[in-house]
């Protein structure tokens, strides 16, 4: 097992702190990881092909700092050598198997970490079990990109103020994916990043896709990866004003934990009004013509452009997708300030 690029103390705080966008009802808590963290839970499938599984690591935060090291067991117990390489999405480790995984096999993942009991004796380490099916090529496409727009309402946002979140009054713009079945055997592997107008609006964790057909519908939050939101009146000082008002261009990416390259993006434009009247007009642009009734919003899709020139498409209309948090950007900032660095075990 090697450990490679030690790890900032404070850069993992701060990821630790973008950890609260997991559960918008953490937004003003403490919060604390004292164990790893897998985007599955036990029982799992993954792809038989798939080269690394991202794992959460928390941080020591006394003497002598040594990091928690995970271990990939077999079935029959025997330890699976593995690379622990440090991911581009802070806060994440990528474990990758020397060897890779088997075909049809059974797997435990060791995790160590130093919750505490009720008696403050540290737990002893959770082992998260999964199984890895056929190998399955990642897709080659991330299938249709679906906007919408939602009238003004009470939108929660970040503000620095001392309150963690303030209402101001917003107008929607909705983001989510048609994605083709090849994708979902790599779902638990895969996150997104919403783009705006060349920027990026936020990332979500691994396992975190905007889809078509979420279960919960867009929450009252705004900067998310399923949704972005435009002022439509005053915005405290110390709050986040989102975008103004108008078209934006959205582009989705999505990566799968350990590839080299990704699937193109998918890119629209949409508008976004705080018209007290919205229009009723859409457009799309996609690989069949599809009526769009959509609620202010104007949109052209299409797919990024590459050598073998993949197709892609959109449709525009009204949409309902959970929403998740925004990071909290400031505490991740201070803790960026200071820190040591944390030596390899």
């Amino acid at each position: 097992m090697n450990l490679t690029s030690p790890i900032r103390l404070p850069a993992l705080l701060a990821a630790l702190a973008l950890g609260l966008c997991a559960n918008p009802a953490l937004a003003c808590s403490p919060f604390f990881l004292c164990k790893p963290r897998v985007p599955f839970f036990a029982g799992a499938q993954l792809p038989a092909s798939a080269l690394a599984i991202p794992i959460q690591l928390p941080t020591s935060l006394q003497p002598p700092y040594e990091p928690i090291v995970p271990q990939l067991l077999d079935a029959s117990g025997t330890v699976v050598a593995i690379d622990l390489v440090a991911d581009s999405l802070p806060g994440w480790t990528l474990l990758k198997p020397v060897k890779g995984f088997a075909d049809h096999a059974s797997y435990a993942l060791r995790l160590p970490g130093f919750c505490q009991d009720g008696n403050g004796a540290v737990l002893p380490p959770e082992d998260v079990t999964f199984t890895t099916g056929a190998k399955a090529p990642v897709p080659a496409t991330l299938g249709t990109l679906v906007l919408g727009a939602l009238p003004p309402a009470m939108v929660s946002v970040w503000t620095a103020a001392g309150s963690c979140t303030v209402p101001i009054l917003a107008a929607r713009g909705t983001v989510a994916l048609d994605v083709p079945p090849e994708l979902a055997p790599w779902h638990a592997l895969a996150r997104a990043e919403l783009w705006l107008d060349g920027q990026v609006w936020t990332q979500a964790v691994y396992g975190d896709l905007p889809l078509v057909g979420d279960a919960q519908g867009v929450s009252d939050f705004g900067r998310t990866v399923r949704s972005f939101f435009v002022a439509c009146g005053d915005v405290p000082s110390m709050a986040d004003a989102g975008l103004k008002p108008g078209p934006h261009h959205v582009d989705v990416r999505v990566h799968i934990a350990g590839e080299f390259s990704d699937a193109p993006y998918v890119f629209g434009d949409v508008t976004v009004a705080c018209a007290a009247t919205p229009d009723s007009d859409a457009s799309a642009t996609a690989d069949a013509d599809a009526d769009a009734d959509a609620t202010s919003v104007v949109a052209e899709c299409g797919v990024a452009a590459t050598e073998g020139g993949r197709e892609g498409g959109c449709s525009a209309g009204p949409t309902g997708h959970r929403a998740g948090w925004w990071a909290v950007g400031l505490l991740a900032l201070a803790l960026l300030g200071g820190g040591r660095w944390l030596r390899p075990r």
